[in-house]
């Protein structure tokens, strides 16, 4: 594998083309576009950018991620892309990607002021309540988280983020939350917010904001404190 970019970019590869992407699979000399790996999905979307954005050279990718959710729903992924034009400007690619019977396929370009977990691709997956519920709360943490970094005016900063709930056992509550790199020239730091949630007759509301470490009991569903973020990671 290749060498990082850095903390603040949320990946582990530098470059692109066969020789420094570890984890792919070729078939036939050619690259397994089915194959679930973080390394397959970026050099599909690099392939994507050098397609249809002649203009632009990738320099970074940032926040890929794999969602796996179950053999009968297909899987779902996403790549940030920091590219440059040909005046040296900055652009932002955010590419959301779902698995058929026989490829990946990207299927979505975000907004730049969007996070992919605001707009799921899959919201309605079978299973038990708590990972069904599951599905439902993130989406909505994720739109509050979405909402905060455009209110904070930080979203051009952002180069990856992460948004996680913790439900109780009957997923009537869920204390959620949200991280997101955040990028100014060579420094970064790691921006969070989180949430409580109460499961409603019209679904998952937000109730209030939580104090870091803070999080529902799985049995009463009261806010008791938890393990606090680790100041070396940015993950929610």
């Amino acid at each position: 594998m290749g060498g990082h970019d850095g903390p603040e970019y949320a990946t582990s590869l530098v470059g692109e083309g066969f020789a420094t992407y570890g984890d792919i699979k070729v078939v036939d000399g050619a690259l397994d576009t089915h194959y679930e790996s973080l390394d397959t999905l970026k050099i599909l979307a690099r392939r994507h950018v050098s397609a249809g954005y002649p203009n632009l050279h990738v320099v970074k990718d940032f926040g890929t991620t794999i969602n796996v959710h179950g053999e009968s729903t297909p899987s779902t992924g996403f790549v940030g892309l920091e590219a440059r034009d040909s005046n040296g400007e900055i652009a932002i690619l955010k590419l959301q990607f779902r698995k058929d019977s026989s490829s990946w396929e990207m299927i979505n370009h975000l907004d730049s002021d969007q996070i992919h977990q605001a707009h799921q691709m899959i919201t309605e997956i079978e299973g038990g309540i708590r990972t069904v519920e599951g599905v439902r709360a993130r989406l909505v943490a994720g739109k509050a988280f979405e909402a905060a970094l455009n209110a904070e005016e930080l979203i051009s900063q952002v180069r990856g983020t992460s948004v996680d709930c913790y439900l109780t056992e009957s997923a009537d509550k869920a204390s959620c939350g949200g991280a997101a790199n955040l990028v100014d020239g060579d420094s970064f730091e790691c921006y969070r917010r989180f949430y409580l949630l109460e499961n409603t007759p019209s679904g998952w509301q937000f109730q209030s904001e939580l104090d870091p470490g803070q999080k529902v009991d799985y049995k009463s569903g009261e806010i008791v404190e938890g393990r606090i973020p680790s100041k070396y990671s940015c993950l929610a």
